[in-house]
């Protein structure tokens, strides 16, 4: 019973603040709320309920409260979410580029040498037998686009990922997986050489399960030029070589490329509302 008088009585109150309030709006009276005891940037509820929304609705004009070239939706929508001018240039906008990316969507490569490939999203794995050696190979596709050139921008530069990925190599005489990790360096800082590796090997690890923050990784920073070069042999010998290295980037621009525009059509879908 008591908690039934104390919501009418504020209630009540709410009421009778709001109604004054607009009537006073025009003269943009901001002590109003002062000598109710309310704050105008109330952000309390009751019984669970948003203050500010129930103003909205209490108000008997509620124009008086905003400025609707900057809170009122510039085009009406059935999803009674809010929507702007700027949405409305936004849409447009993903439409055409969402048009003309799929027309110029990339298909995704069949890759040469027994791999077989299993994509997931972003993720891509590919797997294949060296007789008794058996080969894992991962990327993930996300962040592998360099950034354009901010100082030369240029509009027709071909969009190219180049992800970082990991080579699991593992024996049927050992429990252990040699992983190695490499990846792709900056194309204007590679050697000219025609002979000049396509990928690069970052560290090695040799591990019994899945690799923790206390497996210890050997870094090829700290290795000499033999050891490096028996490392790059070693994954040569089993098909992963410079050819390959260009497979994996034809395959990751690909599903990047996918992927993107993919994106494109679900941010296309949720800003107009489709």
């Amino acid at each position: 019973m008591n908690m039934s008088l104390t919501f009418a009585k504020s209630w009540s109150k709410c009421v009778k603040v709001c109604q004054a309030f607009a009537k006073t709006a025009s003269r943009n009276d901001s002590t109003l709320f002062a000598h109710s005891g309310i704050s105008t940037s109330i952000n309390t509820s009751l019984f669970g309920q948003n203050f500010q929304r129930s103003l909205w609705y209490l108000a008997p004009s509620a124009s008086r409260f905003f400025n609707g070239k900057t809170c009122f939706p510039s085009f009406t929508c059935n999803c009674g979410g809010f929507h702007s001018e700027g949405d409305q240039r936004f849409i447009e906008l993903l439409k055409t580029e969402v048009t003309d990316e799929k027309a110029n969507m990339l298909e995704i490569p069949v890759i040469s040498g027994d791999w077989k490939l299993n994509i997931d999203g972003t993720k891509c794995i590919m797997k294949k037998h060296v007789e008794g050696d058996k080969l894992k190979v991962s990327f993930n596709v996300n962040a592998s686009v360099p950034p354009a050139d901010s100082y030369e921008p240029d509009a027709n530069e071909e969009i190219i990922s180049r992800p970082d990925f990991f080579v699991e190599v593992t024996k049927p005489s050992s429990q252990d997986t040699v992983t190695l990790d490499c990846f792709f360096p900056d194309p204007e800082m590679e050697d000219e050489n025609e002979d000049s590796k396509a990928f690069n090997i970052r560290a090695v690890t040799v591990h019994c399960g899945e690799i923790t923050e206390q497996t210890y990784s050997i870094e090829t920073e700290n290795i000499d030029e033999d050891m490096y070069e028996s490392l790059s042999n070693f994954l040569s010998d089993r098909g992963i070589s410079k050819d390959f290295g260009e497979d994996i980037i034809q395959v990751a621009t690909a599903l990047e490329n996918r992927e993107y525009v993919k994106s494109l059509d679900k941010l296309y879908k949720f800003v107009s509302c489709k």
